[in-house]
């Protein structure tokens, strides 16, 4: 048996996201060694999968597909201190679904079909022809008469509670894991892709990242900016930087970006950077005021710092300049970087960011 030419067909045809989240799930639990799981434990599973891109980057799961749904109807967010990037996150992050999403109310929405058809691709020839009706429980006969035969991925109990991974499959996923989990991401993504066409850097939003890339070089550039510049303000407080706790924020959130480019950071103080956190700020008020010192900054270094190139590159392969000295004409610096910054913003609001952030009174006092 082909094995791997069988698994790659698992996800063939899938047109919402439960295939995906319910082997991933399954190859998960395996690794942890186990045979026979519980549908309700891989519900929770494919939730706990679902959470990082569907809410925290909140990208589209499919028209048809209901995961995305089920956090905004149990008002379910997540508020733990555990960061993102810590190795506990994902426990911790199990830990509040378990606790606060009433699966009773989703199981039917989840489980309905996925189990069931996930199994077609080892019985497309007993399933030609037939109603779609009548396929789960052809599919839950065919998997318990040719359990040892055919050999499906699993079998689904009598009680519809629970499944029993084959051992011929268990043992395969086990011993080939690092493969099957390239290619479940790679199926993943380009299934997030097609439902996300516009959206920036998929292949960063499909999982909660390790750790956060530093922004040290980022915090020179305006470090050294400011220390040459006293009255340089923050432009969401008005106080001037210098006086100021620094911080780097990114102007149009991170977890819509996911970069952290120099013609997106902007330097304030790090009470209103965890004010504004994911949301956008209010174009109309902050941008043209951020346009402006992003060109100071990056003029005073083409004059003043040996790493102007270095500095500069990101502004030139990303907003569309020919050439370096071409950032230098204020005119086509503000109209490339305000078209890019704006094409962008419509992008995120219309993902389910929230926009229109404006710094608090009380925020302008630190």
């Amino acid at each position: 048996m082909n094995y791997s030419a069988i698994f790659s067909r698992l996800l063939t045809g899938t047109t919402n996201s439960y295939k995906y989240l319910f082997l991933k799930a399954i190859t998960e639990r395996v690794i942890n060694n186990e045979k026979t799981i519980l549908i309700d434990d891989l519900i929770f599973d494919m939730l706990v999968l679902a959470w990082y891109p569907s809410q925290y980057f909140k990208l589209s799961l499919g028209i048809q597909d209901k995961i995305g749904n089920i956090f905004f109807e149990q008002d379910f967010n997540y508020n733990s201190a555990v960061s993102m990037t810590s190795s506990s996150f994902k426990k911790q992050l199990k830990k509040d679904i378990t606790n606060n999403i009433d699966i009773s109310d989703i199981r039917i929405k989840l489980a309905a079909y996925v189990q069931y058809r996930l199994l077609t691709p080892f019985f497309s020839e007993e399933l030609k022809g037939k109603k779609d009706q009548e396929k789960n429980q052809i599919i839950f006969f065919l998997a318990h008469t040719y359990f040892e035969s055919k050999c499906p991925l699993y079998k689904i109990s009598s009680d519809r509670k629970s499944i029993e991974l084959n051992s011929l499959w268990f043992n395969f996923i086990r011993k080939n894991i690092s493969i099957i989990n390239s290619y479940q991401k790679v199926e993943w993504i380009h299934y997030l892709q097609k439902n996300n066409p516009n959206i920036p850097a998929i292949i960063y939003k499909t999982e909660p990242p390790t750790r956060r890339s530093s922004l040290k070089e980022q915090q020179n550039f305006w470090e050294e900016f400011i220390f040459n510049n006293p009255n340089e303000k923050c432009i969401f407080t008005g106080n001037k930087l210098i006086t100021m706790k620094l911080s780097i924020d990114h102007f149009l959130p991170w977890s819509f970006i996911c970069h952290d480019r120099l013609w997106n950071l902007i330097p304030t103080g790090s009470v209103i950077n965890s004010s504004k956190g994911n949301n956008l700020p209010n174009l109309n008020m902050y941008l043209q005021m951020f346009i402006e010192q992003q060109f100071r900054a990056i003029n005073f270094h083409s004059k003043k710092t040996k790493n102007w190139k270095k500095y500069s590159d990101s502004y030139v392969q990303d907003l569309g300049f020919r050439n370096h000295a071409e950032l230098l004409d204020k005119n086509k610096f503000t109209t490339n970087l305000c078209k890019v910054i704006e094409s962008q913003y419509i992008l995120a609001k219309d993902s389910g960011f929230n926009p229109h952030w404006v710094a608090k009174p009380n925020e302008s006092q630190n």
